[in-house]
């Protein structure tokens, strides 16, 4: 009584029935109102004629609903020579990851095995998710060097960019992958490549220095990230990459991850 309703804006109801107290009170048209309560307590006030919300209470604080808790797997050795670096996976039945002594191993049936090797040392493989493709990156003493793998097995190592070091790839599609070096980086169509595009020049390092862009992420063919040691970060517009951002002034930035355009994550030393 005396008690005015905030107008909280409208709401559609579905499915709903009137059960009211007395019958007498819709003989006039005017007064058909509803009311919907839940334990003594109000939630709304409408006029039935017409249809008309007067009144939605506020939604009350709900408990955060939990989430429930992953559990990691006691650690499977499955990689005797060991320096395992990356691994991707395309779905829990599928995983690739790669080694510093040229092993590209693969879990299939639940278990590891050596799926092919080589005299490279293999720093990053991308898998595409719910397809048969993918492709990793490293280098060996001419120079870096990509491989790829299109469902009947790995192809033997491809050069790319001679006389440096292929440090990571991302694949958003089958026919889109973006390789990070020392420099520069390379758009892969499937097998062939485009560019070299050089974006780091202020970082520019010998082969043997060990620098470059450490870690790529490319949730689609429109958009890429990537980062260097020196804490600058790059994003790749689906035609053009940006020029360096500080985003870590000085720190060695280790990888990144991104789930859109929208949302990127970047890890550094420290």
């Amino acid at each position: 009584e005396g008690t005015v309703l905030a107008d909280f804006g409208s709401v559609e109801f579905q499915d709903m029935t009137m059960d009211p107290h007395s019958p007498s009170s819709f003989d006039d048209p005017n007064d058909r109102v509803a009311m919907v309560a839940r334990r003594r307590k109000v939630l709304a006030v409408a006029s039935l004629h017409p249809l008309v919300v007067r009144y939605v209470a506020a939604p009350s604080a709900r408990a955060p609903s939990r989430t429930p808790l992953l559990s990691w797997h006691a650690p499977a050795s499955f990689d005797s020579v060991g320096e395992v670096s990356s691994v991707s996976c395309t779905s829990a039945a599928y995983c690739a990851a790669v080694d510093g002594h040229g092993n590209i191993l693969s879990y299939h049936g639940g278990a590891w095995s050596i799926a092919q090797t080589s005299d490279d040392r293999l720093n990053s493989v991308s898998c595409v998710s719910n397809s048969s493709y993918c492709a990793a990156v490293g280098y060996n003493e001419d120079g870096g060097e990509l491989l790829s793998y299109g469902g009947g097995g790995w192809s033997s190592p491809q050069s790319l960019d001679a006389g440096y070091k292929l440090h990571s790839i991302s694949c958003a599609t089958a026919t889109f992958c973006e390789v990070g070096a020392a420099v520069n980086v390379f758009t892969v169509d499937g097998t062939l490549e485009s560019g070299p595009d050089s974006i780091d020049q202020s970082n520019n390092q010998t082969s043997e220095s060990g620098y470059g862009l450490p870690s790529m992420s490319c949730p689609s063919a429109a958009f890429c990230a990537t980062i260097d040691r020196s804490g600058n970060a790059f994003t790749l517009n689906g035609s053009t990459w940006s020029a360096p951002e500080s985003i870590d002034n000085g720190v060695q930035l280790d990888s990144v991850s991104c789930v859109s355009a929208a949302f990127c994550v970047a890890v550094d030393a420290d």
